[in-house]
């Protein structure tokens, strides 16, 4: 990044171009990032904070994607109304589906 001296103001100069930027460095921003760059994209990941992670980091890096093909590859059946009934308590009535 340089300062823009020439015009007087202290504004970012950008030099770079990106296909994808991702906002945050949480769990679904670095698996956008991720498909991003699968995908060829030239992509950058903007994090505020010193720590990559976000709220993913504070739930031991885990998330919970219920029924999915790599359960259910290894014999581990879903259940598609126990998701649902447990998504609907944490909402607490809050949101809808």
């Amino acid at each position: 990044m340089t300062i823009n001296v020439a015009s007087g103001a202290n504004k970012p100069a950008w030099h770079e171009e990106y296909d994808l930027i991702v906002l945050g460095s949480g769990g679904a921003g670095l698996t956008a990032a991720l498909a991003g760059t699968i995908e060829g994209l030239r992509t950058l990941v903007i994090e505020k904070t010193e720590y990559l992670g976000g709220t993913t980091a504070l739930s031991a890096g885990t998330c919970w994607i219920p029924n999915n093909s790599y359960l259910q590859r290894e014999g581990v059946q879903g259940d598609d109304a126990a998701a649902l009934q447990y998504l609907d308590a944490l909402v607490d009535g809050l949101a809808d589906r």
